[in-house]
């Protein structure tokens, strides 16, 4: 996956994890989304470059949230392939529009309910 390129070249103090819907088809694919979501700390040139990105007026299809704790980026790999940790996930499903609910709920009964039900 690009997005593991661009962490190996990021640098000690970079790099980033799939967030929201890109994460949730990870570990819950119920809801299919156009775009990529991705939390990403550091010099944005390593994703850039790797993702191959411009800036655009309209009809984005990257959404990178800049993160103010690196507290949202573990632990959350899954075979290799880096995302929010579930907690965090189901977090930023729960604030997004449209369908997010609904992914959000499939992350908390895959991933989430059975820490409750113990």
């Amino acid at each position: 996956m690009r997005l593991q390129r661009a962490n190996g070249r990021a640098g000690p103090r970079g790099g980033g994890a799939l967030a929201s819907f890109s994460a949730a088809e990870v570990r819950a694919p119920v809801v299919r989304q156009h775009r990529f979501f991705a939390y990403w700390t550091g010099d944005l040139g390593p994703l850039r470059e790797t993702l191959e990105l411009k800036p655009v007026e309209s009809g984005d299809n990257v959404v990178l949230y800049e993160p103010y704790d690196e507290g949202v980026l573990y632990p959350g790999d899954v075979e290799g392939v880096a995302l929010t940790c579930p907690v965090q996930t189901y977090l930023d499903l729960r604030a997004s529009p449209a369908r997010g609910e609904e992914a959000a709920a499939a992350i908390f009964d895959r991933c989430l309910k059975g820490a409750y039900e113990r």
